[in-house]
């Protein structure tokens, strides 16, 4: 059987042009679409359609959520370093003479007498007793007599100026000493002086000074 698209002499009984698989007698599809109708090897079945797209992961949220992280200590506030020297009366020279029980007695004595020297008064020497049973210090200086004591509130801080006027007057037994300072008809007692020959030397300072 000849087909009648390419010539090409088939078997007697073929469907099918072995050479270009028309159809065989069907003049109306040569050059043409096969139809519809025949069985043609053209006739594919249509594609399936694709899977969707699987949906992307759902991350679980998080059962307990982490500490923020501390925060940075905030730096420390640096303060000016006092201008001046750190004894400036020499006080402290003097005091390094006494024993550490007197000078922890008299720290706060002490304190209030750094507070009232004046500036640029030099500290000669000092004596720790007591007055009036307060702890207090007698402080001689290149100006000036200061008797301070540590009574709370008000303390002490009588500035005896030195002058002809001024007595010192000193007793002492195995144990200790007193100094009593006579001046504008008082009397100023500082007793219970333990370092006896610290007093001595007061009293003879004081009294070189207003020249007795």
């Amino acid at each position: 059987m000849i087909c009648a698209a390419c010539g090409t002499a088939n078997e007697a009984g073929s469907k099918f042009c072995m050479t270009c698989g028309r159809v065989l007698g069907d003049v109306a599809n040569v050059g043409g679409a096969v139809s519809g109708d025949d069985d043609s090897i053209f006739d594919f079945p249509p594609p399936p359609p694709l899977p969707p797209p699987p949906p992307p992961p759902v991350q679980a949220p998080a059962r307990f959520a982490p500490p923020p992280p501390p925060a940075a200590p905030a730096p420390p506030v640096l303060r000016a370093a006092p201008t001046g020297p750190a004894d400036p009366n020499g006080l402290g020279g003097v005091v390094a003479r006494w024993g550490n029980a007197v000078r922890k007695q008299s720290k706060t004595a002490l304190a209030v007498a750094g507070a009232v020297l004046a500036e640029g008064e030099k500290v000669e020497v000092a004596v720790a007793g007591k007055f009036e049973g307060n702890p207090a210090v007698l402080v001689l200086t290149d100006s000036a007599l200061h008797l301070v004591d540590d009574r709370m509130w008000r303390p002490v801080t009588e500035r005896i100026a030195l002058e002809a006027g001024l007595q010192v007057q000193g007793w002492q037994d195995d144990r200790t000493a007193s100094l009593t300072l006579v001046t504008g008809g008082r009397h100023l007692v500082i007793d219970q002086i333990s370092d006896r020959p610290l007093a001595v030397e007061v009293a003879q300072r004081i009294r070189y000074r207003i020249g007795t």
